[in-house]
């Protein structure tokens, strides 16, 4: 059984397809940070998955357990832990190895296509996945490559969308863990952010994408979810 730890910072950014993995395979567990949830022991799971949220890295007067929970991600990257991160979740893993992270050029929210660079398509972490293919996004900051990174995914919009780290840790700005019913909340809660732009999308325009993308963006996340935790790097 391969147990998966998540981290999750508001109600509506859930785990998504996480919790649609196969539970003969799969055991999900879930801290949730904004209700002062615990946070485990790492020996209590084989991969630690940090979800997104509103907040930025450095509101630490907002949200006090930001710097706690940056210690902690610290921690499991030095103690060979296995690490996944998602937009926020990314931007934590970035800003935890010295990595500033600022705001981007552009907001960047919607299905977008991305692309791997060449260390991209030579990375193991990545195997199985395509070169180029739509991804949805909804973020106004960028982290930079940390240092010994990887810089292996970008987009037009933002120059780095995703870094490897030593062969266990993937820090992604984008949301292959996207289910309708989690881009639905998102639109609920986020939707004074929707506003013209060249790299904004209309609510419909993200709905009527997520029809048609939702089940292939999942299929990658799976890829990668087994490239971690199988070590086939």
């Amino acid at each position: 059984m391969i147990k998966i730890h998540l981290l999750q910072h508001v109600p509506f950014e859930t785990p998504g397809y996480f919790l649609t993995l196969p539970g003969d395979e799969f055991s999900i567990s879930v801290s949730h940070i904004y209700k002062g949830d615990t946070l485990p022991d790492q020996s209590t799971y084989d991969l630690l998955v940090i979800l997104g949220g509103p907040m930025n890295v450095d509101e630490h007067n907002l949200y006090p357990w930001l710097e706690s929970e940056k210690e902690y991600i610290r921690n499991v990257i030095d103690t060979q832990g296995k690490v996944l991160g998602i937009c926020l979740g990314a931007q934590l893993i970035a800003s935890a190895l010295g990595a500033k992270v600022t705001k981007n050029r552009y907001k960047e929210i919607g299905w977008f296509p991305i692309r791997k660079t060449a260390s991209g398509r030579s990375s193991k972490l990545l195997q199985n996945i395509p070169d180029s293919c739509l991804a949805l996004h909804w973020h106004g900051d960028t982290f930079d490559i940390p240092q010994n990174a990887n810089h292996d995914v970008s987009s037009d919009a933002c120059t780095n969308q995703l870094f490897t780290y030593n062969n266990r840790v993937i820090g992604m700005q984008f949301h292959f863990e996207a289910t309708k019913q989690s881009i639905d909340a998102l639109i609920d809660n986020c939707s004074s952010e929707l506003v013209p732009g060249t790299h904004i999308q209309d609510a419909d325009t993200i709905k009527k994408l997520a029809d048609e993308y939702c089940n292939h963006s999942q299929k990658y996340l799976s890829i990668i979810i087994r490239n971690l935790i199988h070590g086939e790097t």
